[in-house]
């Protein structure tokens, strides 16, 4: 599982870090709103690869190249979108630590990292 997050993309890892936090405060399975209003605070922090936060699609396809890696798995919750569509919500299957792990070794995320790892105590 480590080379999977290792070989994601900027956006993929900030997206992981957002459902990491997310399941630190115990609010997985998310959808993908949620992931993205955890994600855009967190980019404002961010120099380099993502300039001026990340699009609602964006959060959506990386969460679904992350379940495709097994990184993450999606559930039905039974919340339906305004057009009667299940609306998939994206929990962890990886372990939030080892997840941590490998993305502090991105030194774009340590800090950030170093924030979740500090609020979760």
């Amino acid at each position: 599982m480590t080379q999977a997050i290792e070989s994601a993309s900027l956006s993929q890892r900030v997206v992981l870090l957002g459902i990491v936090e997310l399941s630190e405060q115990g609010e997985t399975p998310a959808h993908s709103g949620e992931v993205k209003r955890t994600c855009a605070g967190r980019l404002r922090e961010i120099e380099g690869d993502v300039v001026g936060g990340i699009s609602e699609s964006e959060v959506i396809r990386a969460l679904n190249d992350l379940a495709a890696e097994g990184i993450l798995s999606q559930d039905e919750v039974g919340d339906r979108s305004p057009v009667g569509k299940g609306r998939p919500a994206y929990s962890l299957s990886v372990d939030p630590a080892e997840a941590l792990d490998t993305l502090r070794e991105d030194e774009r995320l340590g800090a950030l990292v170093d924030e979740i790892r500090a609020d979760a105590q």
